[in-house]
This record gives structure tokens, sequence and C-alpha cells, in this order.
């Protein structure tokens, strides 16, 4: 204990605030089973991608009007056997991932001493956006602004 208390100390109030809240975060995703009605709208579309590629039934094949990318993670999910619920906190998890990332990119290109400033600002603006909600989400949209952030960073670097 009194190790982990001088480790503690040792590093910045923000850190310390960072790691507890997705701790928080991932603690609220495990224990929560209250879902997004979308999230729901979308594992009912899985299950109807899923029936209709075991009937080979490609035409007049009804799904819901979300975007591809979320139906991928919960399709391969499903094929896995997993149930509704397990598949629906995976998808949190996921999202809660994604924000350590976008978080982690985010810091690494302000990590110059010199621009200490900048990585404060970065912070203010991540805690007041709506990223945080998106991590505890159910919904893709985290997992897909990772993507999209990882792909420019790519591209321009």
């Amino acid at each position: 204990m009194k190790y982990l208390m001088t480790r503690l100390k040792k590093k910045s109030f923000y850190q310390n605030y960072i790691v507890f809240y997705l701790a928080l975060t991932i603690f609220i995703i495990l224990t929560n089973s209250h879902f997004e009605g979308d999230t729901i709208a979308l594992y009912e579309g899985v299950k109807q991608i899923k029936s209709c590629i075991s009937e080979y039934q490609f035409k007049y094949c009804t799904v819901v009007h979300f975007p591809i990318f979320q139906f991928i993670p919960s399709l391969f999910f499903e094929y896995l056997g997993f149930n509704q619920t397990l598949n629906l906190r995976i998808l949190g998890l996921i999202n809660t991932f994604s924000l350590i990332g976008i978080l982690s990119i985010c810091f690494y290109f302000f990590r110059e001493q010199n621009q200490k400033i900048y990585r404060y600002i970065l912070l203010l603006s991540l805690i007041t956006s709506p990223l945080f909600w998106y991590a505890k989400s159910t919904f893709n949209e985290i997992t897909a602004t990772f993507l999209t952030l990882s792909l420019m960073i790519f591209i321009l670097f």
C-alpha cells in the first residue's frame, strides 16, 4: 500500500484523475444493465443479418439504417455465441478502450515539455466533450472516432 501511495504522489493529479475516471467507467459498464435504445435496435438488426445469412437470403433482407461499421463487432460476437448482455457490455468496453486510445494519441503528440499548456487545453476540451459519455455508451461512435483519428495520424505522419 505504501508503494502504491508513493507512486500516486509522483504522478500528476490529472493523470490520476484520468485513470480513476476510466476505471470507474469500466466498472459502470460491467455493472450497468441499461443499454441505449439504438444499441438494442442494432442488436436486433444483427440477429436479422445472421438470419438472412443462414437462410442465404441476400435480397429483401431489411435491417435498421445504421452504418455497417456498427454491425461488424456485434455480428462477430453473435457468431461466437455471446448473449445480448455480454455482447453489449463488450461494445461498451471497446468504446472505453477507444477513449484510452484517443487520449494516448493526443497526449503522445503533446508530450514535449514546452507544449505542456496544450496538453491541459486538450484535456479540458476532451473532458467537456461528449467523448466520456460515449466511452460508457454501447454504441460505436467513439470507436469510429478512434479509427478516424488513427487514420489521420497515419496519413499525416
